[in-house]
């Protein structure tokens, strides 16, 4: 389906990829074991601490553990927003200036696969998943 548009597929599976490191980062930080750890020291005289969460959780037999500073926080929630944007712009009419690096053929390429293949999401949706009835590879 993609052969005749490499730069639409190559988008498509970037936004992929991105999507299921942040979700597994995401489901660890909601759903896992949160464990909070505060490095202390004295800095000129005064004690300062350093938090940071450590999310554990199982999965398939393995125990899969990740430490979340504050800035590791802020940078996972801006990076959500960002690839829900880049979701997002899916659910309104696909022009040229979105896309300025596709061809006026892939672009026609994605109008039409949207069209058939893509329902935004409801707002009691996750804003981050995006159902689509086909898989890259076909």
């Amino acid at each position: 389906m993609f052969r005749f548009y490499p730069l639409v597929a190559l988008h498509l599976q970037s936004i992929l990829t991105d999507a299921i490191d942040l979700q597994k980062r995401r489901n660890l930080l909601l759903h896992g074991h949160l464990t909070l750890r505060a490095y202390t020291k004295w800095i000129e005289g005064e004690p300062t601490a350093k938090p940071t969460i450590v999310a554990t959780s199982q999965k398939k037999g393995n125990i899969i553990s990740e430490e979340f500073d504050v800035g590791a926080v802020e940078n996972l929630y801006y990076a959500l927003a960002n690839l829900s944007g880049r979701i997002n712009r899916f659910a309104h009419p696909i022009r040229y200036d979105q896309f300025p690096h596709f061809s006026l053929q892939d672009i026609s390429f994605l109008q039409e696969f949207l069209r058939l293949h893509y329902r935004p999401l409801t707002p009691r949706s996750s804003a981050i998943t995006c159902r689509m009835k086909v898989g890259l590879a076909s």
